[in-house]
């Protein structure tokens, strides 16, 4: 007597590495999704505290270098500061950061930083005639 089904000896197993390996990709490409939302979060911190220091700097008889002050922010906060806008005499800076990424499957995104743009305003208050 002849038994059926011997020659499918071992598929399941195959089909459930098959199935172990579909899993891991897609946690890989989560675990980049989720580096991207990091760094973005980071990145617009980053560049909302710089663009509060830079404001606090314009403020008459008190600052004295909006850019550096920003520069130093943004570097203390793990992001390099891009752009200012930040001149003496304006009430208004405008800060652009980035953040780099670091990505577990790199040869599927070609993003490597991560930019982010501020802007705070100084209301000084008018002087009394």
């Amino acid at each position: 007597m002849r038994s059926f089904g011997t020659r499918e000896r071992g598929s399941a197993s195959v089909a459930l590495l098959g199935g172990v390996a579909m899993v891991m990709v897609l946690l890989v490409g989560l675990t980049d999704l989720a580096a991207l939302f990091v760094a973005r979060a980071r990145a617009q911190t980053a560049a909302d505290f710089a663009s509060l220091a830079a404001a606090a700097e314009l403020i008459p008889a008190i600052g004295i270098d909006p850019h550096q002050k920003a520069g130093e922010y943004a570097s203390a906060n793990g992001a390099t500061l891009i752009y200012c806008e930040c001149e003496m005499g304006t009430t208004s800076a405008v800060v652009t950061v980035s953040v780099p990424v670091s990505m577990v499957l790199p040869g599927l995104s070609d993003t490597t930083e991560v930019t982010a743009t501020a802007r705070a305003d100084v209301n000084l208050p008018s002087s009394a005639s």
